[in-house]
């Protein structure tokens, strides 16, 4: 007598979901933790940050072996089952990294286990083939970041507000809500931007519409709080470029597509260039102008990634607050020189392209680079070093899209809700969809 159908285990069944939740759960617990467990305050680039406590140590320990681990079995159990792929993807997503670490190499910087996390995560990517289900699980861990921020801020105040380590609050003139600048899990109010930007378009695809409306709404208080200006300007620019694009008929979509991304990652490169006064953008006309003057001492290999951390402790200081370039393209520039900036340009024109290209028109792609342009605008979120705190919205999404499930039109949410096994091409995309 045959027996009714075995589920398989999680491991055979969606591992794709695993490794999401994993790199989750090992980009933001260490932040809770440390942030709960020590006292927070913002230090100089040439200032040690206050030490993880055991705590922090031990999650973070922990959770790395875990992810590591994890990536590692999928690695060994495709040499077994030995899947075809296509090379050109990964090629690309590991290219950036292979060179940073080739540069460290040179300059005597040192490897850390840490340094692994990043093509670890790209090749079980990979080879795992992740889809737009699996960035819905982003969505839920990006509106948890925002809900986890904001309550934060409002019950602990002393750890969740931009403060000195004196205990005052910093405003920098700039907090927009008469409650200081939120730093929530993380340190700086621009980082928490960074993160809830690059979040919007995956909280979009939450398809529950009263948990969507709920995680969107705390998102866009969060940053509002946050008082990062760059970033809200591109949420806003965000929401408009989505909306306006997802009224186009899906088979006209292509070039504007393309037009669009091409514009804002064009836009991200050239900045720098043409900006010469030095209190432009908040003083970076000047960080950029010293930055770009340094990069032309290593023009083709750069300055190594940690230089801003190196020059800081030299009289060429930029300043106690210039952590990075403060834009993508003189990051690249400075730290790896042409070569980095080629090799990302290459991955970035790949996205582009898989994104424009999409079957069905949807917009999910295209809203995932735009928040990537608009957070690399004025700061700095692509790391190839030591893995990110923007890995579960910025490098899974990314690499989901260069070498995972094509990211096709999303099925209408009832119908996904109420448990439809039938897909039904939507013209509008998510984020529109959001507005809703």
């Amino acid at each position: 007598m045959v027996g009714p159908p075995r589920h398989p285990p999680v491991w055979t069944s969606d591992r794709a979901g695993v490794l999401f939740v994993l790199v989750g759960l090992w980009a933001v617990v260490p932040k809770i933790l440390q942030t709960l467990t020590s006292a927070k305050y913002r230090v100089r680039v040439d200032q040690a940050e206050p030490p993880p406590t055991a705590l922090t140590a031990l999650a973070t320990d922990v959770l790395t072996a875990a992810l590591l681990g994890f990536c590692l079995l999928v690695v060994l159990d495709a040499l077994r089952r030995n899947p075809r792929r296509d090379l050109l993807g990964l090629v690309l997503l590991l290219a950036p990294w292979l060179w940073v670490e080739v540069r460290s190499f040179t300059l005597d910087r040192g490897f850390a286990v840490a340094d692994l996390v990043y093509p670890a995560v790209v090749v079980a990517v990979w080879l795992l083939r992740p889809g737009l289900r699996h960035l819905r699980l982003l969505g839920y861990l990006a509106g948890a970041v925002a809900l986890v921020s904001v309550a934060i801020g409002v019950l602990l105040p002393d750890a969740g507000v931009f403060r000195a380590s004196d205990g005052s609050v910093i405003d920098e003139e700039k907090a927009i809500l008469p409650l200081g600048v939120l730093v929530g899990v993380f340190t700086h109010g621009n980082t928490l931007g960074q993160f809830l930007i690059m979040g919007f378009p995956l909280v979009a695809l939450v398809q529950r519409r009263g948990v969507r409306a709920v995680l969107l709404a705390v998102s866009a208080f969060a940053l509002l709080w946050s008082a990062a200006r760059s970033t809200i300007a591109g949420a806003v620019a965000l929401a408009l470029v989505v909306a306006v694009l997802s009224l186009l008929p899906v088979a006209r979509r292509t070039v504007p597509y393309r037009l669009v991304l091409w514009g804002a990652f064009g836009l991200v490169a050239v900045l720098p260039f043409v900006t010469t006064a030095p209190l432009a953008f908040t003083g970076r006309g000047a960080i950029w102008t010293r930055s770009l003057a340094l990069w032309r001492d290593h023009p083709w290999v750069g300055n190594g990634s940690d230089f801003y951390s190196r020059i800081a402790q030299t009289s060429a200081d930029l300043g106690g607050t210039v952590y990075h370039g403060h834009n993508e393209m003189v990051q690249l520039l400075v730290t790896g020189g042409v070569v980095l900036a080629v090799l990302v340009g290459a991955l970035v024109l790949a996205a582009v392209h898989r994104a424009a290209t999409v079957p069905g028109g949807g917009t999910v792609g295209v809203a995932i680079l735009l928040a990537l342009a608009a957070a690399s605008l004025l700061e700095v979120s692509l790391l190839f070093d030591g893995g990110s705190v923007f890995d579960p919205v910025l490098l899974l999404p990314l690499a989901t899209l260069l070498v995972g499930e094509p990211l096709g039109p999303d099925p209408a949410p009832d119908a996904a809700v109420a448990g439809s096994s039938r897909s039904t091409p939507a013209d509008v995309a998510p984020l529109a969809r959001a507005r809703g």
